[in-house]
């Protein structure tokens, strides 16, 4: 407890014992037995340095070899992007389709699923952009109880008509639009 405060609670509660300060026994000498003060430094803010973690020279060399190797990968999609001859509104998803198998399915089916999608954009890709089938209309990925887009349904079949809203293929199944997407 400081000084000043004890006097203020002396003063508040005169029950209180009085502060005695000094030293007992040492004679007032050059200012020893006076209040003892104490000086506090103000509390400063100091500027948070950005936390960093600690990697060794080996995790440094495998996290720039995974930089370069996702640089790579998107300067593949690019180049691949640049050979199609589908619309400009597919070309994205059928460069990544076409470059990156997709997790949930098999390289088999992928395989057939890139074949299919480039015997499509050859015979009816114009037109389906013109019908103003999405990227995802045609090409989303079946996933988590999703059937995914026209291409995936087509199994090796060909669209043998295209409209608006559905799709025929040789075989006569009728594809709806958004079916997969439902």
């Amino acid at each position: 407890m400081t000084p000043d405060l004890a006097r203020r609670l002396a003063r508040a509660y005169d029950s209180l014992p009085k502060l005695n300060t000094g030293v007992a026994g040492v004679a007032d000498v050059a200012g020893v037995a006076a209040v003892a003060r104490y000086a506090r430094k103000p509390q400063q803010l100091r500027p948070l340095r950005p936390l960093r973690a600690k990697t060794d020279k080996a995790e440094k060399r495998a996290s720039e070899g995974v930089a370069a190797a996702l640089d790579g990968v998107a300067d593949a999609i690019e180049e691949r992007k640049a050979l199609l001859s589908c619309p400009e509104i597919y070309r994205d998803a059928f460069a990544r389709l076409n470059h990156q198998k997709p997790f949930s399915v098999s390289a088999e089916e992928w395989n057939r699923v890139v074949n299919d999608a480039g015997l499509f954009f050859d015979a009816w890709g114009k037109e389906a952009a013109d019908l103003e089938w999405t990227a995802g209309d045609l090409l989303d990925v079946p996933r988590e109880g999703r059937a995914g887009g026209l291409i995936w349904h087509l199994c090796g079949e060909h669209v043998a008509a295209l409209g608006p809203d559905h799709a025929r293929l040789s075989d006569g199944r009728v594809i709806m639009r958004g079916e997969g997407n439902q």
